[in-house]
């Protein structure tokens, strides 16, 4: 497994939490709908994992980072139903199964091989109860665009914990084709002229190839989307959700 590190979780919650409103939504509509426990894989700062605990019911949340998990836990201080694990995704136990499982942020892409691949899918229906649904997001090699970079681009530009504006720039310095593997560079430049180097490797899995895995694991093919908003998924696109079930 990969990902990419942060010094703390409040680096990651300036960046990125504004931009999960969609998923909130639509998993903790999709949570309630299935009633019971809810497992949140790689789960990070928390960003959706604690708004999931505010319906009233039971979270865990697994992360294998103690910066991201500590930013987390000061989210749920006094929140009895949700429960943090710092652990790998893939060798999370529990005798508990769940109605919900799910995964964010294209937190999918961060397991590298097929072997991975299907031991985490192996490992979220074995989670799951009779009728869970698993949910989660992933960038897709048909929509995506793995041209070599000569030098860094800008990806965005965000507010920093202190407020100040930051820009996070990306360079795709290699590509594995045959295995579907890009790695990033990354560099998050701040007000003061401080640059804090990062880099990232991810799995592009083609979904024709993908939705055989998931099939070959056990699971039903419930919906195929091109975004969190749950809008049909369009031939050629960048990116899906998939909403998988386990068979009662």
């Amino acid at each position: 497994m990969n990902s990419r590190t942060y010094d703390s979780g409040a680096d990651y919650d300036a960046q990125y939490s504004a931009l999960y409103e969609p998923e909130i939504r639509t998993l903790t509509a999709l949570a309630l709908r299935q009633g019971g426990a809810v497992l949140d894989l790689c789960c990070g700062t928390g960003i959706v994992t604690v708004p999931l605990a505010e319906t009233g019911l039971e979270v865990v949340g697994v992360d294998i980072s103690a910066e991201m998990l500590a930013t987390a836990k000061a989210k749920a201080v006094g929140r009895e139903n949700l429960t943090f694990v710092r652990q790998d995704a893939l060798e999370f136990i529990s005798g508990q199964r769940f109605g919900l499982a799910l995964m964010t942020g294209n937190a999918f892409q961060a397991f590298l091989s097929e072997e991975h691949v299907k031991a985490l899918l192996a490992q979220v229906y074995e989670h799951l109860r009779p009728g869970g649904v698993f949910i989660f997001d992933t960038r897709l090699p048909e929509g995506y665009d793995f041209t070599l970079d000569d030098d860094f681009k800008l990806w965005s530009e965000y507010r920093d914990a202190a407020g100040d504006l930051a820009r996070f720039l990306v360079k795709q310095t290699a590509f594995d084709a045959e295995h579907g593997v890009l790695h990033y560079e990354m560099q998050d430049v701040f007000a003061d002229g401080t640059v804090k180097p990062s880099s990232e490797t991810l799995k592009f899995t083609p979904l024709r190839t993908l939705l055989t895995w998931v099939r070959a694991a056990g699971f039903e093919v419930v919906g195929e989307y091109q975004n969190w908003h749950l809008e049909p998924l369009q031939a050629g696109a960048a990116a899906a959700v998939l909403e998988l079930r386990k068979p009662n």
